[in-house]
């Protein structure tokens, strides 16, 4: 390479970029694309980095690769004593400034020694490189199977996160929501269930009016698995609405006023419920709708149950019925309708109160997103 090299010690490499695809590729098919792919770059080893930018079609000041894999049959160390004369019996310590986010070094033959450098944390680069020395350990095993199912995960941490995290089984019992309300109601017949801007409801008070307007619903041929959209304001009213349409059998669809016109038209129309709970002044937001349309603010004063049973009749649904429908945000288009069943919410209710640490009684939550948001 010249005399002004004559003392240099350096791998002294040019380094070339490779595009993996591994997709739809074995093990084994793997290795040989990609040992293919190499011999086949020594006819451009020698090409400069602004041709080959310029040949790769990747926009200009982006890093062509961000990491490097280093491969040698002995470390530099071993491969300088190893020639007779000036440089035998020395010793030599690699230093480097890489210029890639993660460096991958393999020394040796028959068994490989590892090393790997990463921009960041040590503990981050001590487990990119106890995955690579596993997908080395599994590779041979099974050459057959696809690349991207060759396992990487340490043993110990493959067990922790498929299994040790995902171990969260618990007993849900066969409740429903509303038979949950309707046994807090039943023990605390005579406490505030609800308050909203200076006025209050005892438990009392708000199951005559769940009672009421249940039967209504039931009227209207309301029962396991019927949908019912509820748009109404936040208050009383709305809390009353959810509860009686569950105690009725039916689970609900709600529609939040604040929703642009067209697209809750095209939620009621999509979900085909076939009853509309609301108040008068809202129905304006649905004109041609085919829906019975119920509103409570029209509906006659309902007298506080007169005991702590179910005045709704004989449960109509049970944990495997739905609860409610919610519709999502529609942001990849159309919005769609998501299917919750009661055990769904019960289970979430039981992992909440464990979550928070309640035992016994149930547990208080502060919950400040709209009806529509799961």
């Amino acid at each position: 390479m010249g005399a002004a090299f004559a003392e240099t010690l350096g791998t002294c490499i040019h380094t070339q970029p490779v595009r993996a695809r591994w997709e739809g590729l074995t093990a084994r098919q793997l290795a040989q694309a990609l040992r293919q792919q190499s011999v086949a770059l020594r006819a451009h080893e020698l090409a400069s980095l602004v041709d080959v930018q310029r040949w790769s079609g990747v926009p200009a000041g982006r890093a062509l690769a961000e990491a490097l894999l280093v491969y040698d049959d002995r470390l530099l160390d071993g491969a300088v004593k190893a020639q007779p004369g000036r440089w035998e019996g020395r010793s030599f310590r690699l230093h480097e400034q890489p210029s890639y986010a993660l460096t991958l070094y393999a020394y040796g033959e028959e068994c490989l020694d590892l090393a790997l450098t990463l921009r960041g944390d040590e503990a981050v680069a001590n487990r990119i490189l106890a995955q690579v020395a596993r997908a080395l350990e599994e590779l041979p095993r099974d050459e057959t199977r696809p690349a991207a199912a060759v396992p990487l995960l340490p043993a110990a941490e493959e067990e922790q996160v498929l299994r040790g995290w995902n171990h969260t089984e618990r007993p849900v019992p066969p409740a429903t929501v509303h038979g949950l309300v309707e046994a807090q109601a039943s023990r605390r017949w005579s406490a505030v269930a609800l308050v909203h801007e200076g006025e209050e409801l005892t438990y009392g008070a708000f199951w005559g009016r769940v009672s009421t307007l249940a039967a209504r619903l039931r009227a209207e041929g309301v029962g396991p698995d019927v949908l019912v959209g509820v748009c109404l304001e936040r208050g009383l009213d709305m809390v009353v609405a959810v509860v009686a349409v569950l105690a009725a059998g039916g689970a609900y669809v709600p529609l939040d006023p604040a929703y642009p016109e067209e697209r809750l038209r095209g939620m009621l129309a999509d979900s085909g419920a076939p009853v509309l709970v609301t108040h008068r002044g809202l129905q304006r937001l649905f004109p041609g709708s085919r829906a019975t349309v119920v509103a409570v603010d029209e509906l006659p004063a309902a007298p506080p149950a007169l005991a702590p049973a179910s005045a709704v009749g004989a449960p109509s649904s049970g944990p495997e019925h739905l609860a409610y429908v919610l519709y999502t945000s529609g942001s990849t288009g159309k919005p769609k309708g998501v299917m919750v069943e009661h055990r769904n919410v019960v289970n979430f209710f039981i992992g909440m109160d464990e979550r928070l640490g309640f035992t016994g009684e149930p547990g208080v939550w502060l919950a400040v997103t709209s009806l529509s948001f799961d």
